[in-house]
C-alpha cells in the first residue's frame, strides 16, 4: 500500500474526469480511475497516473462497493472521491424512452449514492475524507431536451 492519499475518480476515461485524475496525480495522490469499460483509455490513464484502473458500470448495484473494495485492496482506503460519471440522453420529454430515463437515474443518482455510501466507512475510519460531486449546470439553468435534468426553480 502507498503512503500517498488515495483518490477515486468515476467517469475518468475522458474529459473532465481524465483531467481531474491527471491533476490529482500531479498533486501527489494515488489515483484510482473508473469508467464503465476499459477500451484502453482507462488503463492508459492509470499508467499515466501511477494508479489503478477499476472499470465497472456504477449503475450496477454491486459495482460501487466492489470498486471501493478493489481500490482499498490495491491502494488503501479512498480519501477523496470525485463522483464524475454521467449518463445523458437528449430528447423531448414526450418522446423520452423509459429505459433512457432510468439509465440516467441509475448512473447519475443511484450509482453515485451507492459509491458514496461505500467510501464513507473508510473515510470515517481515517477520520477524514472529501467527496466532490460533479454535476451539470443544466440542473440550474435547464436545457432543451435534457429530460432527466430538472428545470430551474422559479425565483
Amino acid at each position: 500500500m502507498t503512503e500517498r492519499a488515495v483518490a477515486l475518480v468515476t467517469g475518468a476515461a475522458q474529459g473532465l474526469g481524465r483531467a481531474t485524475a491527471l491533476r490529482l496525480a500531479a498533486d501527489g495522490f494515488a489515483v484510482a480511475v473508473n469508467d464503465i469499460t476499459d477500451d484502453g483509455r482507462l488503463s492508459e490513464l492509470a499508467g499515466s497516473t501511477g494508479g489503478v484502473a477499476v472499470p465497472a458500470d456504477i449503475s450496477d448495484p454491486v459495482a460501487g462497493p466492489a470498486i471501493v473494495e478493489a481500490v482499498a485492496r490495491q491502494l488503501g482506503p479512498v480519501q477523496v472521491l470525485v463522483a464524475n460519471a454521467a449518463a445523458m440522453a437528449m430528447s423531448p420529454f414526450l418522446e423520452s424512452k423509459p429505459d433512457e430515463w432510468w439509465r440516467q437515474i441509475d448512473v447519475n443518482l443511484s450509482g453515485h449514492f451507492r459509491i458514496i455510501q461505500a467510501v464513507i466507512p473508510g473515510m470515517r475510519a481515517l477520520g477524514h475524507g472529501r467527496i466532490v460531486i460533479i454535476s451539470s449546470g443544466w440542473g440550474v439553468i435547464g436545457h432543451p431536451n435534457a429530460t432527466a435534468t430538472p428545470p430551474p426553480r422559479p425565483g
